[in-house]
């Protein structure tokens, strides 16, 4: 079962706080782990209340300075309550410091890539030796950092930082159609296996990193 929404209570002395919302949907529960891992990092920083709670628990985005949203991906995206929870909220968060992590099994890194806009981290995890696109086979282009990003891109706000961990496989958390689907890809490739694979290491490496984003406002360059 899913924890309770989280909030640490501001300092009635501190003055007026900068309010971050970590909201998340997860399916194996590694997103939701991440998602603490995060709050636990962020909640101590001075002059900041953080809130942590399911997507489908959100009361409202107007009151939070930064909104940092999880989600696994399912087929090179954002699973489809996060797209929905995105696309309803899309007038709001684009007045808001917007920041992903996502979770998913497989992933490479395009070496002809030109970067992004914004600092994009890739857990350590993911081992797999960069490539350029034109030598990558279909399975690789599908899983590879450059489409990951164009793709979230395309439905979503452009984020002030994105985290991608390796997340969990486990068959039972499936549906009945995605748990027959997993099956044929455990046939095909060897890239995505069963089994938990999240890095707490580098969900919790990258959430330091946002502490200047969640105290001070600033897009990192």
């Amino acid at each position: 079962m899913p924890p309770e929404a989280f909030s640490r209570t501001p300092n009635p002395q501190a003055g007026d706080m900068r309010k971050v919302l970590i909201a998340y949907d997860t399916v194996s529960n590694a997103t939701q782990e991440a998602a603490s891992i995060v709050y636990n990092e962020l909640k101590a920083v001075e002059g900041v209340q953080v809130d942590l709670t399911l997507f489908r628990d959100v009361g409202g985005l107007s009151a939070y300075d930064v909104v940092i949203i999880g989600s696994p991906m399912r087929f090179k995206n954002v699973n489809a309550n996060i797209r929905k929870f995105i696309a309803q909220n899309m007038e709001t968060l684009g007045t808001k410091e917007v920041v992903y992590f996502l979770t998913c099994l497989y992933l490479i890194r395009n070496s002809e890539g030109e970067g992004f806009d914004f600092p994009v981290f890739l857990d350590p995890s993911f081992d797999a030796a960069p490539k350029p696109i034109s030598r990558m086979n279909m399975m690789d282009k599908t899983h590879s950092d450059t489409l990951y990003i164009d793709t979230l891109l395309k439905n979503s706000l452009d984020p002030v930082s994105v985290g991608f961990f390796k997340g969990r496989l486990d068959m039972k958390s499936l549906g009945f159609f995605s748990r027959l689907f997993m099956r044929v890809v455990l046939l095909l490739t060897k890239k995505e296996q069963i089994g938990d694979f999240l890095n707490p290491t580098a969900v919790s490496e990258w959430a330091r990193s946002l502490k200047e984003i969640v105290s001070l406002g600033r897009r990192s360059a």
